[in-house]
């Protein structure tokens, strides 16, 4: 069994990585510590080190995502009620949300492998050679698992508008 020190010592780089690609320094470190903190604090168990990586890269995101939302409400607070008010009506804010509600919709509706491919791939912004050597496959599976995951993310789209 593994100890939460070599733990961190395996993943430190990976998570530092992800994070200090996507926010600023300074966030990067509290997303680091936020990552093994709740990886102390939730002690999961995992089947093999595929899925222990992936936990790692999954939790980062979602941390990094969690933080932009805070940031952006937090600067939606700070405006003063008539600006406020121009970016609550405006229609751009309405039809992004929904296009964001959206995503997530058909996201949920994909399969495990799929949606990992897909959020590492766009969201995190890994190509598909970094995805392959998470995964420990060719590139040619992630290529062909990309494929059918933006397949299938466009035909739930497309039976969805019918029907509307």
């Amino acid at each position: 069994m593994t100890t939460p020190e070599e733990i961190i010592a395996r993943y430190s780089t990976l998570v530092m990585n992800i994070a200090r690609s996507r926010v600023s320094f300074s966030d990067a470190d509290d997303v680091y510590q936020e990552v093994f903190y709740r990886y102390i604090d939730k002690e999961p168990h995992f089947k093999d080190e595929k899925h222990e990586k992936a936990w790692f890269i999954r939790v980062t995101c979602n941390i990094i995502n969690s933080m932009y939302r805070k940031s952006e409400l937090k600067q939606r607070f700070d405006m003063p009620d008539e600006d406020m008010c121009d970016i609550i009506s405006d229609k751009d804010f309405a039809a992004e949300a929904e296009q964001k509600a959206d995503f997530e919709n058909r996201l949920t509706r994909l399969g495990a492998k799929e949606k990992a491919v897909l959020m590492l791939y766009f969201d995190c912004g890994y190509n598909v050679r970094e995805i392959a050597s998470i995964y420990q496959v060719t590139e040619n599976v992630i290529k062909r698992l990309l494929m059918k995951a933006k397949r299938d993310y466009r035909n739930i789209g497309e039976k969805e508008d019918k029907h509307r």
